[in-house]
């Protein structure tokens, strides 16, 4: 029997939705809106986000609202991954960073345009190379400019916006 669009839709979102609770159940955690086209990952947490208030809800969260608004992205457009980990089931510690593979899953999840990284600690989730863009990531510092990111850089995906 043929499945329509809108079962197919369905199973995506379903599916999708389990991936985000699992994720969740292990201790990532994330803010905002897990379809959108840009991920901000953070790692250093301010203490009402160390106690567990909502990612990027003070003033560093109307800052980037603000920001990203300015260059044409609405609140919907972007969501927050934090590099460390919330109450989970205790495979990685609160507030230790999440490892690699977990990080990766939770990138790889979402499947956003673009990554940017909030801080120095963000990158340190995970050290081998990410299936995304990371020349455009947004660091002080750009990581294709030190020798041991520029390995991991490479072309844009299709449709990706540039920083």
């Amino acid at each position: 029997m043929p499945t329509s669009q809108s079962q197919k839709k369905e199973a995506i979102a379903q599916a999708t939705e389990q991936e985000l609770a699992s994720l969740a159940d292990r201790g990532v955690r994330i803010a905002g809106n897990a379809c959108s086209p840009i991920v901000l990952v953070k790692g250093d947490l301010d203490e009402a986000e160390c106690s567990g208030g909502e990612l990027a809800a003070g003033a560093d969260g109307a800052a980037l609202r603000k920001a990203l608004g300015a260059i044409g992205y609405a609140p919907e457009d972007f969501c927050v991954l934090a590099s460390v980990a919330g109450a989970g089931d205790g495979a990685v510690a609160a507030g230790e960073a999440l490892t690699c593979d977990l990080f990766r899953e939770a990138l790889e999840t979402l499947d956003p345009e673009a990554v940017l990284l909030l801080d120095n600690s963000a990158p340190m989730s995970c050290a081998r190379p990410m299936p995304i863009c990371l020349w455009q990531l947004m660091t002080l510092t750009p990581p294709c400019s030190s020798p041991a990111w520029s390995p991991m850089c490479r072309a844009p995906r299709a449709g990706a916006r540039r920083f």
